[in-house]
């Protein structure tokens, strides 16, 4: 209870330091005022004059004291210093009214209660509160003059004096104390504010020096922002949203060649407007940019005189807005000019790399391919897309992989700096193809082995080429060999053939020798066959050309060929309706169609008509084939089959078939794997395909058997009815004279005996002969007896001066003199068909009958 007691009658504390003092100054004035109450009371009681008035009137003080203590404590100081002040004007208002008005002892309490309400409440409270004592003054003043006071309530004793001075005492002390503790609480302040201020003021001073400093710095700072925005490369614009120049530097009006006098914005536009390429695309990207003033441009400027700009352009923001641009011009024209050149480079290295006729590559350092062209992918037979999924190891041969990556590991290693070797590549349809490879280093920046690129070059058409001239060089060579022996064959063959036919017709038919000189002309025609074979192999033989059917060959022939084939092996033919015809001589292509079925005979089984239930059988088949480049043909030659229309036979069996090594020698003269054969049957077909411009592919496998191919070109329509002729033409029909032919015949050849045997010839028909070993002897001859020689029997093929040459020489100055051509064999069939173009030259091939000799001449010599 004592506690509780204490704690309610302890001043109160408030949140401020001000609210506090005030508190605690209502709170001595409500105690005074209480104690003073409660002493009247007593007063009042020991004097004998408390009656119920007065006890009721202090005790509703007392009540008011208590509610304005109750509201202080609850901190409504406002509210409890208006009831205190309020009951405390109400008890001085009465007292001063009852005990004597304005002369009254508690007037004075007025002047306090002023005070106090000043410091309680403020100044306009106390200002109210002194107007309400003056009015107060002013109505007491009014009712003394009246004479309308009350009447004196008594005599005041001197308790109550005393009461009165010593709340006024009271009041007084308590506002004194209060006033100079504001005072001295003042005065603290204003030390506190003074040594405040003195701080502040070297604060300041500190913040001056500062500032000065900053201002410094910031001028510096300027001036190297203003250095440096001069120094930039690139022009430099900042303009306001009205367009108007804020800040320029000097690169920018250099770059534009703007003079200082221009600060607008438009200005400068038109002044550069006519040097720029497309003005009229920069004045649309400007009129955006300001339309949207948040969104960054950038624009690439070319000028006419070649200049290239490069334009940035970013809003200029202020506090979130935008209050200007910033344009800024970059002189791009030696980086554009690096660019194009660089994309020049790249280009022409593209074109270069992907349209190179060899083959090239590129590949990082573990083999990937990171780059290859169209030559390569044909070399490989894979795609692009596939290469690059790749490495060279993959495709590169398992006998030539081992070497390949030792040098390629050089490389890495930066231990060469290229390399290069003939190798073999696996082609995607897992055939090999040999290529002669060179690899070299490609460096970086930093001179570090980064890539490396290949040039392949594809040795299949040059070995292809190199097979081809070696299979010419063999076929020149066997060709020319075989010429020369058929040559000097045909020649001692002319002197036999013609010596033996002449003494066979000189003989009785009883003779016992005839038989044997029959004999003997039989083995002489037999072996000029052989001769004609060598020939035809050669290409040096006569041949006469003109359209025809294949298909009617084949058809005409086929009588011949089935008396030649066993009954156990079946012929089967397959003809093409309508095919092309084609130029070429019906007796040479005879030949071949028989040495091809005749081949394929010998390749048969010998004696059975099936072996594991296979049919013997001969596939011939007609067909046309159309060569491009695209679609390409290779020869057994090594060449390419020419471009063009062909017409094609296909001569197939199913016999024993060839290896290898037996195919790169079928067509060489005298090879043979029969015991019958003399080894020109296929050498001879060879011949003849070349000599009608034609080719030959063969294909076979052990036990599978073999397929000839034979291609010749096709005639066009306008072609078909026109005679051809090709090598040494027909001879020409001589004309005959309007008188006898009388007088010497010139033999003109190098071999004796062919000049002896034709001089006893015609010895036997009693013409004279004179003969020359070589072509100037015959023409020197010829000159000398020019009245006397009535025709001339000229060898073409002589050493020393041609027969061809001697021909042309004679014809200068003996152009109608008959001349009668002979051969067996020729080098130049195109100077031989020059000269049989004269109206009086004729042909004989040797070797040559008594008789068939004599057929040449006769007509010249008949009457």
């Amino acid at each position: 209870m004592l506690a509780r007691l204490t704690a309610f009658l302890r001043p109160p504390v408030l949140d401020s330091e001000q609210e506090t003092r005030s508190a605690y100054f209502l709170y001595v004035l409500i105690s005074v005022g209480a104690a003073v109450a409660i002493l009247l009371i007593v007063g009042f009681y020991l004097s004998g004059t408390l009656n119920a008035f007065r006890a009721g009137l202090m005790a509703l003080f007392l009540g008011a004291f208590l509610v304005a203590y109750l509201l202080l404590q609850t901190k409504r100081i406002d509210s409890a210093s208006y009831l205190f002040l309020a009951t405390l004007l109400v008890l001085m208002g009465g007292a001063i009214v009852f005990t004597g008005g304005l002369n009254a002892t508690a007037y004075s309490s007025l002047l306090l209660l002023i005070f106090c309400t000043g410091l309680l409440l403020g100044r306009r409270v106390m200002l109210v509160a002194a107007g309400g004592v003056a009015l107060f003054t002013l109505v007491l003043a009014f009712l003394e003059h009246q004479g309308l006071m009350p009447e004196i309530q008594g005599v005041q004793t001197w308790f109550t004096r005393a009461m009165t001075q010593l709340v006024n005492l009271t009041t007084i002390t308590s506002f004194a104390y209060y006033a100079l503790r504001r005072i001295d609480e003042a005065l603290g302040r204003a030390a506190s504010s003074e040594r405040a201020l003195l701080k502040r003021n070297e604060q300041l001073l500190q913040e001056v020096q500062e500032r000065k400093q900053v201002e410094q710095a910031l001028a510096h700072n300027n001036a190297m922002l203003q250095a440096t925005f001069n120094a930039v490369p690139d022009g430099i614009l900042v303009v306001d949203l009205n367009r108007r120049f804020v800040a320029t530097n000097g690169r920018f009006r250099q770059m534009w060649s703007i003079p200082e006098s221009i600060t607008d914005a438009e200005d400068a536009r038109l002044l550069v407007h006519h040097k720029l390429v497309d003005a009229a695309e920069w004045d649309a990207q400007i009129a955006d940019a300001y339309q949207n003033p948040l969104q960054e441009r950038h624009m690439v400027l070319e000028l006419a005189d070649g200049s290239v700009f490069e334009s940035f352009s970013l809003p200029q923001m202020l506090d979130g807005q935008p209050v200007g641009r910033v344009w800024s011009y970059r002189d791009v024209t030696s980086l554009k000019q690096a660019e194009r050149a660089t994309r020049t480079s790249e280009r022409q290295f593209r074109e270069l790399f992907d349209l190179a006729p060899i083959g090239m590559t590129i590949t990082d350092l573990k083999g990937r391919f990171l780059q290859v062209n169209a030559a390569f992918c044909r070399t490989v037979g894979y795609s692009m897309a596939e290469l690059w999924q790749m490495t060279f190891a993959q495709i590169t041969h398992p006998d030539d992989l081992e070497k390949n990556l030792q040098f390629y590991q050089q490389l890495v290693r930066g231990e060469i700096a290229a390399y290069q070797y003939e190798k073999r590549y696996i082609r995607k349809d897992r055939t090999a193809v040999y290529v002669f490879i060179q690899v070299s280093v490609v460096y970086n920046s930093r001179d570090q082995v980064e890539r490396l690129m290949a040039q392949v070059v594809d040795l299949t058409d040059l070995r292809q080429a190199q097979e081809s001239l070696r299979q010419a060089q063999k076929l020149e060579s066997l060709g020319l060999m075989s010429g020369g022996i058929a040559h000097d064959f045909n020649n001692l063959l002319t002197a036999i053939l013609t010596q033996a036919s002449l003494a066979q017709a000189k003989l009785p038919t009883d003779s016992p020798a005839l038989r044997h000189i029959h004999r003997m002309v039989e083995a002489s025609q037999r072996a000029a066959s052989l001769t004609q074979q060598l020939l035809t192999f050669s290409g040096r033989g006569r041949r006469e050309s003109h359209p025809l059917s294949l298909n009617l060959l084949i058809q005409e022939s086929m009588s011949l060929l089935e008396i030649a084939i066993p009954k156990a092996v079946r012929l089967e033919v397959s003809l093409l309706p309508q095919l092309a015809l084609m130029n070429g001589d019906e007796g040479q292509l005879q030949q071949v169609l028989m040495n091809l079925v005749l081949n394929a005979v010998e390749a048969m089984p010998s004696g059975e008509n099936s072996i594991n239930g296979r049919s013997d059988t001969i596939h011939l088949v007609t067909q046309t084939q159309t060569v491009t480049a695209q679609k390409q043909i290779w020869l057994v030659t090594g060449e390419r089959l020419a471009s063009g229309n062909y017409v094609r036979l296909d001569v197939t069996d199913n016999g024993s078939g060839m290896d290898e090594a037996t195919l790169a020698k079928i067509f060489d003269p005298f090879f043979t794997t029969k015991r019958s054969g003399h080894g020109l049957g296929l050498a001879t077909v060879m011949g003849i395909v070349r000599s009608h411009e034609g080719g030959l592919q063969v294909s076979s496998k052990p036990g599978k058997g073999t397929t000839f191919r034979l291609f010749f070109p096709a005639l066009l329509a306008s072609e078909a009815w026109t005679v051809v002729e090709e090598g040494l033409p027909a001879a020409a029909t001589m004309p005959h004279h309007a008188q006898l032919l009388q007088g010497q015949i010139l033999v003109i050849d190098d071999e004796a005996a062919v000049c002896e045997a034709v001089a006893d010839v015609l010895a036997v028909e009693g013409i004279n002969v004179l003969t020359a070993a070589d072509g100037q002897s015959g023409i020197d001859l010829y000159q000398q007896h020019i009245h006397n020689i009535a025709l001339i029997l000229l060898d073409i093929a002589m050493p020393g001066i041609s027969g061809t040459e001697t021909h042309a020489r004679l014809r200068q100055f003996a152009p109608t003199i008959p001349v009668i051509l002979s051969s067996g064999y020729t080098s130049e069939p195109s100077d031989v068909a020059a000269a049989l173009r004269h109206p009086h030259t004729t042909f004989l091939q040797k070797p040559y009958r008594w008789d068939e000799l004599l057929g040449k001449i006769r007509p010249f010599l008949q009457q």
